[in-house]
């Protein structure tokens, strides 16, 4: 597919935004993109022409450049440097080497017809080399921090034009300058008020937590004239849904106010779908019924499929369903810590592969005949390994048992 990209990346102009499409100056423009994160974005030569070859021939034509301000690493690799020094004493400084790769990374995308999208901040963790204290009690790569932090904001204002006005040695032309960017993002998952929520702003230790008061006190005078039209303006009122709002998720019948926990759930022709929090429900979807066990989390996730589009056994007709029933998913080794009694964190305690699926305990009631129908649990390839028992349902139809005990969440169901 690269025959269909305009080459180089940028020939007719600057992307920009136009009645709520990306177009440039040959009219709208349509990405197609995909992302690298941490030491991809700094390949040797040889891997660049080569990646670019690839994307292109994929009809890729926008690369997000993600997670380069740090060194990264997970349970696959060990940390590999970005385009930040490995310096002792700052964090301040590009490391000319890996810039340098990066740039060519970027002309050889140009050249195939690739835009790029520069991520500007993601991981970068201040520390006491440029003067931060308390990192350990501090959010995540100071995400949201940052946003209010007046020198973190001075060192990002400097960072942003270092990079981005450098002159790329193989295109000639720096970032701000050349159109094969087509989005600059200038902070990634940042927003303060995510932080509020998991209560790291409650945690944070001074002067950043001093700080923060002053500018919310700062704030808070200059809107309201007075304590009193303050509490006036912030006390609680009791406010009934709205129209848009719902406390259930099933958008097959009116909504109901019950209180509980939301739920998904869809019941088509060929399409049977469940999601959300199943304890203590009978799920009706047309004529297929599903009661969902205990689970981990509290949650669930089925989805029923009749692969020919012949129904589920109502008609008597033959059909062939697939059956996906997930829940938690985790790596081996993997350690969630509570943090409350509403969040829970990784840390960096991502544990390793192989992934671990939870097998799902559910009661899966069909409109067929139990004499005709057969169950099998599948393997990863999709193929049948063992036989699930298939029983008469008390009111009529086929009553199927799945389970944790068939390390799967795919099955299979063919009715004759």
């Amino acid at each position: 597919m690269a025959h269909l990209l305009d080459v180089p990346a940028g020939k007719h102009g600057f992307i920009r935004v136009e009645n709520g499409r990306f177009v440039n100056d040959a009219g709208p423009v349509r990405l197609h993109a995909t992302n690298l994160t941490g030491p991809a974005n700094v390949p040797t030569h040889q891997q660049a022409d080569k990646l670019a070859a690839r994307l292109a021939r994929f009809g890729i034509n926008c690369l997000r450049l993600h997670y380069f301000d740090e060194a990264y690493g997970n349970f696959m690799i060990d940390k590999a440097q970005g385009i930040i020094a490995d310096d002792p004493t700052t964090q301040r400084n590009l490391d000319p080497r890996q810039v340098e790769r990066q740039d060519y990374l970027i002309a050889a995308l140009k050249r195939r017809g690739i835009y790029v999208d520069v991520n500007l901040h993601v991981a970068r963790w201040w520390d006491e080399r440029d003067g931060f204290t308390g990192k350990a009690r501090r959010p995540g790569f100071d995400k949201g921090l940052d946003n209010f932090e007046p020198r973190m904001i001075e060192l990002q204002k400097k960072y942003a034009p270092k990079l981005l006005t450098h002159v790329n040695p193989y295109t000639g032309l720096a970032y701000t300058d050349d159109p094969c960017v087509a989005v600059i993002e200038i902070n990634n998952e940042n927003v303060l008020f995510n932080q509020y929520h998991r209560g790291a702003i409650d945690r944070l230790p001074d002067p950043y937590a001093a700080e923060f008061r002053r500018q919310w006190n700062t704030w808070l005078r200059k809107k309201y004239a007075s304590t009193a039209a303050l509490r006036d303006s912030w006390k609680w009122v009791a406010t009934p849904l709205h129209d848009e709002q719902m406390s259930e998720g099933e958008f097959d019948r009116p909504v109901s106010l019950d209180g509980r926990k939301w739920i998904l759930a869809l019941g088509m022709a060929n399409t049977k779908v469940f999601t959300g929090f199943p304890r203590g429900r009978t799920i009706k979807l047309g004529e297929v019924t599903l009661e969902i066990g205990k689970t981990p989390l509290d949650w669930a996730t089925v989805s029923l499929v009749s692969r020919r589009a012949t129904g589920f056994g109502e008609s008597g007709r033959p059909a062939n369903i697939l059956l996906a029933a997930t829940g938690l998913m985790e790596n081996q080794d993997m350690v969630i810590d509570q943090v409350n009694a509403r969040e829970i964190t990784l840390h960096d305690k991502w544990g390793t592969g192989t992934v671990l699926a939870e097998g799902i305990p559910a009661t899966i009631t069909l409109p067929a005949d139990p004499a005709k129908t057969k169950c099998f649990a599948l393997d990863p390839n999709g193929n049948r390994k063992n036989s699930v028992p298939v029983e008469k349902a008390e009111h009529g139809g086929s009553k199927i048992t799945i389970g944790p005990a068939y390390e799967t969440v795919w099955y299979e169901m063919d009715l004759q």
